[in-house]
């Protein structure tokens, strides 16, 4: 994950990173050249990414109507290579999922394109899920990153300020018990982002400038 997420950092132009609960690691104040706020977490020797795009006016904060994507990346840090199997996005609260925005795909190194694996998406209520067909998997190296992401819409009757929640859990091939992190620690918002000249970061802020590794 700090190849992946290194490259991240080397090709955005300002980055709020977060790893677990933490708080964001940045510089200045709120912009709207932020591209993508995210959050990581270590499960083992697996790590899980989760990353909001919100590409109008700036990531977390997305308006009534609007759209925002949620992508998970699944690395092993290191040790032998792991089966991912199964795995489930929970929608932000409230928000509705954009039909065929589902997409699953593997980066190999720093491969560009990414290989796309055809995966039919099953919906259930909030969650979105995509199952390999039976032993089968997707494949986490420390060089292959498995990447799941989705699209939600923000209904126009959201209540402005509303912090809906969201998480992830997955299956991997071995283990009897499905991992979860739901909700987890992403921050997204509904409203207006903060007027920059108000102030610096704050809580309520994502701040941006140069991002910082942690861990």
């Amino acid at each position: 994950m700090i190849r992946s997420v290194v490259g991240r950092v080397a090709t955005v132009a300002a980055t709020a990173l977060m790893v677990g609960g933490g708080a964001a690691v940045g510089s200045g104040t709120a912009s709207a050249d932020l591209v993508e706020v995210m959050v990581v977490k270590h499960f083992g020797d697996i790590s899980v990414t989760r990353i909001a795009d919100q590409t109008g006016h700036g990531p977390a904060y997305v308006r009534p109507g609007e759209t925002i994507t949620i992508t998970n990346e699944f690395q092993v840090n290191e040790g032998p290579d792991r089966l991912l199997t199964r795995i489930t996005d929970h929608s932000p609260d409230g928000l509705e999922y954009v039909p065929g925005s589902a997409r699953l795909s593997i980066q190999h190194g720093y491969t560009y394109p990414w290989e796309h694996v055809p995966v039919t998406p099953e919906l259930g209520p909030g969650t979105v899920t995509m199952s390999a067909a039976p032993g089968t998997g997707w494949t986490m190296t420390p060089a292959d990153t498995v990447h799941f992401r989705a699209t939600y819409r923000v209904p126009d009757a959201a209540q402005d300020g509303s912090r809906p929640a969201s998480g992830v859990t997955f299956d991997v091939a071995g283990q009897e018990q499905s991992t979860e992190w739901n909700p987890s620690s992403l921050p997204i918002v509904v409203g207006e982002r903060p007027d920059p000249s108000a102030g610096s970061g704050s809580a309520d802020r994502i701040n941006s400038g140069s991002a910082a590794l942690i861990g």
